[in-house]
């Protein structure tokens, strides 16, 4: 069951196309055609990676449909090799081999994608060839390729921003399409993804290339509880519909809190062995309640508290001060007139903790320099903290 996000994907199934054939000259490759997916913790990113990849496997008679590399951020980081040998599989394998290698990769964990792998794909990734990407030509030539390619990493908020470490120059090399493979590169994570990727030297995204994930819209949100109800057979008799959409609207669209809410419906309907006409409705929203509730003491940062006053006056200030250097300039000027009421975090500036509020969700950018709070239950909630 999925729902929403349809732009996104849609997306990343041109990009891959485009990849293979980019201008229509048989070539394959296309330069500056990374995509970015950024967001709050809980808006589902991982979950827009796990369903481009469910697509791609799904479409097994296809000979065009692009194969899906998914990897944590800290394989690339570990071992780049492996990375580099995985998509040399997906460029090559037949389709029942690829299917058995993306299922285990992606639900075992990394510590079985050796065994699991196509054999005969190793690649010479020595220190003087650590960018991966001319061994990974000369193993694999255009010609070689049987499809094109979707390299997706997950939490790439947490890539090394140096440019020139191992990670930076195999993606700077991926994005630059430097040796016009078929692969189109997407990098998923937090809040400040972009600005990590920007240290990585990854230049010239267009806009219409990066996604901000928020909150589902109202449609796409009864459209959640309506499917997810039927999914785990959660019968809706006449006179419970509305305590389903009082459930949801408490969860301003955002789907870490769906998803917590139907948690909560779930253990009131096993108590009841499924008869939600004698369900402890309170019950549910109380529990619904509580599970947000303690979404945001985990967002609510060490960091947040240490600048309490500060991250206060940001969630005030924000509609009045919605751009990235306006909010900073507000950071500095409050730092500036009372140093003890308006700290900064140990080791933190106007800057890093700037950045440190998107990484937490407290900020996200909306696009044209527009940063605003996701989810308006956790502004409130932060501005609570006054108290």
């Amino acid at each position: 069951m999925f729902v929403g996000r349809a732009e996104v994907l849609e997306d990343l199934v041109l990009a891959a196309d485009q990849a293979w054939q980019s201008t229509g000259t048989g070539k394959h490759g296309a330069a500056k055609s990374t995509r970015i997916i950024h967001g709050a913790p809980g808006a589902g990113k991982s979950s827009i990676l796990s369903k481009i990849l469910e697509m791609s496997l799904a479409r097994t008679h296809d000979n065009s449909a692009a194969r899906v590399v998914l990897v944590n951020s800290s394989l690339l980081e570990e071992d780049i090799s492996i990375v580099l040998n995985l998509l040399a599989d997906a460029g090559r394998a037949k389709q029942s081999e690829w299917i058995e290698t993306a299922r285990n990769v992606w639900t075992k964990g990394r510590q079985n994608i050796r065994s699991t792998r196509v054999a005969g794909t190793d690649l010479d990734t020595t220190p003087q060839k650590i960018n991966g990407i001319g061994a990974l030509a000369r193993k694999m030539p255009s010609e070689k390729w049987e499809r094109p390619i979707l390299l997706a990493i997950d939490e790439a908020q947490n890539l090394p921003p140096d440019r020139n470490s191992p990670q930076g120059l195999f993606l700077r090399a991926l994005h630059d399409g430097d040796a016009r493979l078929p692969i189109t590169l997407v990098l998923a994570g937090l809040g400040d993804t972009k600005s990590r990727i920007a240290d990585m030297g990854l230049t010239r995204i267009s806009p219409m290339q990066q996604f901000s994930i928020g909150h589902f819209q109202a449609e796409e949100t009864a459209e959640f509880m309506s499917k997810s109800c039927a999914y785990f057979g959660v019968d809706v008799p006449d006179g419970t519909d509305q305590e389903i959409d009082r459930l949801a609207r408490n969860c301003n669209g955002w789907p870490r809190h769906l998803h917590h809410s139907l948690q909560a419906l779930g253990i009131e309907a096993l108590k009841v062995d499924g008869n939600l006409r004698v369900a402890a409705w309170d019950n549910i929203h109380t529990e619904a309640a509580n599970r947000r509730g303690g979404y945001y003491m985990d967002q609510y940062s060490e960091k947040m508290r240490d600048a309490k006053n500060m991250t206060i006056e940001v969630m005030a200030e924000l509609d009045r001060n919605p751009g990235s250097a306006e909010t900073k300039k507000l950071i500095k000027a409050l730092h500036s007139s009372d140093a003890d009421t308006y700290c900064f975090p140990p080791s933190m500036n106007a800057d890093s903790f700037f950045d440190h509020l998107l990484h937490q969700g407290a900020l996200q950018h909306m696009g044209d320099d527009c940063f605003a709070c996701p989810i308006p239950s956790f502004r409130t909630y932060l501005l609570n903290q006054a108290r």
